[in-house]
């Protein structure tokens, strides 16, 4: 099993003053810097987000490379394969920091993000990528989940807006929405214009699921857990109505 640093092993200062996880694996390879700036480069941020997000998204990354081990490791070559995890886990870790940072508003909307990542929506082989739409407004990603945190629908800005390939090309549309309140917490007004924000992305083409603060925070897999099973509902239905049994 792959070997994670401790919240011991922090690097806790760096350069610039922040926080890193080091969440380092022995097949990393420090050729062109110091493990320590490797660290400040590509641990993962604690300044912006908290140790529950960054334990969560550490869960998800060592069962994410211990499959790849297992599936591609021996017809890549050790050398190629540890190569592309490195790659990958640098740009996932760029991805996901700068969401942290940049994107998200909330520390409950880091600590959601950091699982979704890692989520299998279904059918597909490889992580979600973390899409900044404030910055790169045309989406083109070859990969089978793209989470775009804070993107905007129509007059609405959602906080999660994910993409799922589906069958031939047919898109799965979920927003996720994080609420600040519990749902004896709202005013009258604020449920009536939550019903409206979710009729309208409804019918602009989206599924929508909303989870309380107090629901993330308590359990953030059984939040995750539910918007993989609304993508794999979508998923079947879609094989459904090709006349295609979906897979037990």
């Amino acid at each position: 099993m792959n070997k994670i640093l401790k919240f011991s092993d922090l690097a806790i200062e760096g350069d610039v003053g922040s926080r890193r996880l080091a969440g380092l694996y022995p097949w990393l390879r420090f050729e062109n810097c110091t493990r320590e700036q490797w660290v400040e480069c590509h641990g993962i941020d604690l300044q912006h987000g908290n140790e529950r997000a960054a334990n969560a998204y550490l869960m998800g990354e060592v069962a994410f490379f211990e499959k790849f081990e297992c599936d591609y490791a021996s017809a890549l070559g050790r050398h190629r394969a540890d190569a592309l995890k490195q790659r990958t886990l640098e740009d996932l870790r760029a991805q996901f920091n700068h969401a942290a940072a940049k994107l998200c508003k909330s520390p409950i909307e880091v600590l959601l993000l950091a699982p979704l990542v890692w989520t299998r929506f279904g059918y597909e082989t490889g992580p979600a990528e973390i899409w900044d739409s404030t910055m790169f407004p045309d989406l083109r990603s070859l990969t089978d989940v793209v989470i775009a945190p804070q993107y905007q629908i129509d007059h609405y800005i959602v906080d999660f807006g994910i993409f799922i390939k589906g069958i031939a090309k047919e898109k799965i549309k979920i927003v996720v929405e994080c609420d600040g309140h519990d749902f004896h917490e709202k005013t009258r007004e604020q449920a009536a214009r939550d019903k409206r924000r979710d009729r309208d992305l409804q019918i602009a083409g989206w599924k929508v699921l909303r989870f309380t603060g107090s629901e993330i925070w308590r359990d953030y897999s059984w939040c995750v857990a539910a918007v993989s099973k609304l993508a794999a509902q979508e998923i079947a239905e879609q094989l459904r109505r090709r006349g295609i049994p979906a897979a037990k």
